[in-house]
């Protein structure tokens, strides 16, 4: 079994992509294998992964908002895939996530 961590449990330490890889290194060296990415001002999938697999670290299920996913699925899911997931969390839908019949 794998152990995870929910990053955003640390979101104020990885703002930065200097942050981002020493709280990645912190949660290996503390036992972690995996990480779900939340809470992260750093957007760039390219970026987030390899700074995860720097810190020896494998991504799972990404935290995704309603509304980047409402807006650009395919950009969301493409984002993703560059992670290395093949599943996202939709960690909460707001009555305004539904506004429209399309939505």
């Amino acid at each position: 079994m794998k152990l995870g961590a929910q990053v955003y449990s640390v979101r104020n330490q990885i703002q930065t992509p200097e942050g981002y890889l020493k709280t990645m290194q912190g949660l290996k060296a503390m036992g972690y294998d995996t990480v779900q990415h939340a809470g992260a001002a750093l957007t760039d999938p390219y970026l987030l992964r390899d700074l995860t697999q720097q810190a020896g670290l494998q991504q799972i299920c990404p935290n995704i908002d309603a509304a980047p996913l409402m807006e650009d699925p395919d950009k969301v899911i493409e984002a993703v895939r560059i992670l290395g997931c093949d599943s996202i969390m939709l960690p909460y839908i707001t009555p305004d996530d539904f506004v429209t019949l399309e939505s």
